[in-house]
């Protein structure tokens, strides 16, 4: 029995109270304390009420707050600030008998001591929409956790208690099962009280409805982790989720939820080459120097399920360029052309006869190109002052800087020679190649003519290094 009860009216502002005297009695409150203590109850009205008590001169208490009747007490909150004011906020449910009990923090202790107690009392905010099962918020299960916000703050209880914990602030969620496996997983967890925990009650089949959601269908209760892996569903039937946290009582914490099926290899991504080889290369490898992978792909699966693409570019910058030699290719002189024909030199020391349309805009030392003209002695210019067709000189004498005889501003002298491709079957010619944006390229080669002087042939000589 409880020898010695007080009552708490609403809006009692430090109240003296007392555990001097008492005797030893188990409070069966849940609460770890000491069994000296003082006993105080009301009766519940439905306002969002607070609890305080500070204990005098020293005496650390601690405060426990339950409902019920004596001898069957629920525990719906401890309290032990070491040396602070215990305080907690729930809201009542009308005409239910709650039993406040304070005493000394320890639990084996006979210290006793004077404190105040008091009690505010103020207009519940409105609960969430989904605060009861039947007004729960319906998630639809996807591939991936597509996140749908929920929050605890005003929520009330739904008188469902599977699990551990204290579900006196639950807010509800529904999905209908798509496959025989969900995952359910709450996460981002802000707010008053972090410790969150969750149920899935089920399977929901119609006749039956939202109201049979009860303690005999719970399925899972889940504390530790974060998320519950659900097995052995039945497709098409209504699963319900209690979310809570562990302590109880009127909370503020906000969250993420979600329902995500199971991952499935059916129907892999796997092994898709890049559309263009020529540009595709792996982190850290020259795309310059053989070997080189010129078509990586990668495998999407449930074991594998994202693929981080980067840039690691060494192709060279558009105010600077390099001559160096690599595999030798033979070029394409029929290849797929964008914006005109492929444009052939047939005569010693000129301009090819019409500028190369670029499909692209090509930077070089800071300006913007968007057609090229190839000369018969392996150099290629954006200069417009040169004249297709004319000629583009086969000597120079002088240092540079210098434009004079066959040095031109803004051209490219990677392959410079005297060259004579004067009736040859493979003459000078440049090109471009490709129409898709990220696969389009321009090239030039000369192949099989003689150099002026030398009196000897050459090899091809194959251009290709410009990509948009």
């Amino acid at each position: 029995m409880i020898a010695l009860l007080h009552y708490l009216v609403q809006h009692l502002i430090n109240l003296a109270g007392t555990t001097n005297g008492s005797t030893a009695f188990t409070s069966n409150t849940g609460c770890a304390m000491s069994d000296y203590g003082a006993w105080y109850t009301f009766v519940g009205d439905g306002d969002q009420t607070t609890i305080s008590a500070t204990g005098i001169a020293g005496f650390d208490i601690a405060m426990a707050t339950t409902s019920g009747s004596c001898g069957a007490l629920t525990n719906l909150d401890c309290d032990d600030t070491f040396g602070g004011t215990e305080s907690y906020t729930f809201i009542t449910t009308n005409g239910v008998n709650y039993y406040i009990y304070i005493a000394h923090y320890s639990t084996f202790g006979t210290t006793t001591g004077n404190f105040t107690i008091s009690r505010t009392c103020t207009t519940p905010p409105t609960p969430p929409v989904n605060d009861e099962p039947c007004t729960a918020t319906v998630l639809t299960p996807n591939g991936t956790c597509i996140p749908t916000a929920g929050t605890l703050e005003a929520a009330t209880d739904s008188s469902i208690d599977a699990c551990f914990g204290t579900p006196d602030n639950d807010v509800w969620y529904s999905f209908a099962a798509t496959n025989t496996s969900h995952t359910v997983t709450i996460s981002n967890f802000a707010g008053s009280d972090t410790d969150m925990y969750h149920a899935v009650y089920g399977p929901i089949t119609p006749p039956s409805d939202c109201n049979n959601v009860a303690v005999a269908n719970n399925m899972t209760c889940e504390d530790f982790d974060d998320y519950t892996d659900l097995t052995g569903l039945t497709i098409g039937s209504t699963y319900y989720v209690q979310v809570f946290t562990y302590s109880g009582g009127s909370e503020t914490t906000t969250f993420d939820i979600c329902v995500t099926e199971p991952c499935s290899n059916t129907d892999p991504i796997n092994t898709i080459p890049t559309a263009c080889p020529l540009i595709a290369g792996e982190e850290n490898v020259d795309p310059f120097i053989a070997p080189f992978d010129p078509d990586p792909s990668f495998s999407l699966d449930c074991n594998s399920p994202t693929l981080t693409l980067e840039a690691h570019s060494t192709i060279r910058t558009t105010d600077s360029y390099i001559v160096e030699q690599i595999t030798y290719t033979n070029p394409n002189y029929n290849p797929t052309v964008f914006g005109g024909i492929p444009q052939v030199i047939g005569t010693d020391d000129v301009w090819a006869d019409d500028w190369t349309i670029l499909p692209f805009n090509f930077c070089f030392y800071g300006n913007t190109y968007t057609q090229a003209l190839v000369g018969a002695n392996g150099m290629i210019t954006f200069d417009n002052t040169n004249i297709a067709g004319s000629s583009c000189g086969w000597e120079f004498n002088n240092n540079l800087p210098s434009t004079v005889d066959a040095l031109f501003n803004n051209t490219i002298y990677g392959v410079y020679h005297d060259i004579d491709p004067t009736g040859i079957t493979s003459p000078v010619g440049s090109w471009v190649e490709g129409t898709t944006a990220g696969c389009r390229r321009f090239g030039s080669a000369w192949d099989g003519g003689t150099m002026v002087s030398e009196k000897h042939g050459i090899k091809t000589i194959y251009w290709n290094g410009c990509f948009a």
